[in-house]
């Protein structure tokens, strides 16, 4: 088994970022989504064929075409999503809570939507400081899931993650 004994995070934090941008993938597709089934609904005139013009027929025939593609990759972003989320689950202690698995999901999808909320506006303290406040709820919820002491502080629970890969590594080295 190679260990990257250099990596800045771990694996665990890896995870979580990778659950973070999967959720909001899944977000992002399924907004993709609603997006198709308006257009479709609301501007070739779905409800009334007899308006139709046959541009309209073809666009709806393409546009139902990219709902199933879209929905299609939903379905696998979401499967990636819970295979991560399961790895991440087999990293807690056993005062581990997997009882808040949906609840970690969604903490997590609100950090990276409020930090793409932030980029828009960057100098923006007050959308700065939403972003920052989820991730500290995102913290604390990570803490109870994986059993660890719970804390807001980002730097706090990535020492108790460096701790036990540290303890871990040792183990097995």
């Amino acid at each position: 088994m190679t260990v990257n004994k250099n990596s800045s995070v771990g694996i665990t934090e890896d995870i979580i970022t990778n659950i973070m941008h999967l959720g909001a993938s899944e977000y992002h597709l399924e907004i993709l989504i609603r997006k198709y089934e308006d257009q479709i609904k609301f501007w070739y005139n779905i409800d009334t064929p007899d308006l139709q013009s046959e541009e309209d027929k073809i666009a709806i025939y393409d546009t139902k075409d990219k709902v199933n593609q879209i929905t299609m990759t939903l379905q696998q972003v979401t499967e990636q999503r819970r295979r991560a989320m399961e790895l991440l689950k087999s990293q807690a202690n056993d005062n581990g809570n997997p009882d808040l698995w949906c609840l970690l999901k969604h903490v997590l999808v609100a950090v990276i939507t409020s930090f793409e909320a932030w980029q828009v506006d960057i100098a923006n303290d007050k959308v700065k400081f939403v972003f920052l406040e989820q991730s500290r709820v995102a913290n604390q919820v990570l803490a109870m899931f994986l059993g660890y002491e719970v804390t807001p502080c980002s730097a706090c629970l990535t020492d108790q993650l460096k701790r036990r890969w540290k303890i871990k590594r040792e183990k097995f080295f």
